[in-house]
């Protein structure tokens, strides 16, 4: 129980992370984060600069954080709770971010 305590892993609060799980964490924030930016700019340049599309830019490397989250916080939690969560704080995000960019426009 003491190591427990020193490592605060008491009462079962943290998941027990692997390197692989650290690796394909970092994986999906980078290869995401990549995937993404890429329509994002092709949108700001159609857009020539609209407040919504600009709006969005922290999109681009939220969304892969919290995908990757299923490989470490998350990791130990039903399939259901994970998508609940993931899709949950996107959407709650993303209509953040929508909302800034009205204000903007």
């Amino acid at each position: 129980m003491v190591a427990s305590l020193m490592q605060l892993k008491c009462a079962g609060s943290s998941p027990n992370i692997t390197t692989s799980d650290k690796r394909k964490s970092a994986a999906m924030n980078i290869g995401g984060t990549l995937v993404l930016v890429l329509p994002w700019l092709w949108a700001v340049r159609r857009s020539h600069g609209n407040g919504y599309v600009m709006a969005l830019a922290p999109i681009t490397y939220i969304l892969p954080y919290l995908l990757g989250l299923r490989y470490t916080s998350l990791n130990g939690r039903s399939g259901r709770a994970q998508a609940l969560l993931i899709t949950g704080l996107g959407a709650l995000l993303t209509a953040f971010l929508l909302v800034i960019g009205w204000i903007v426009t």
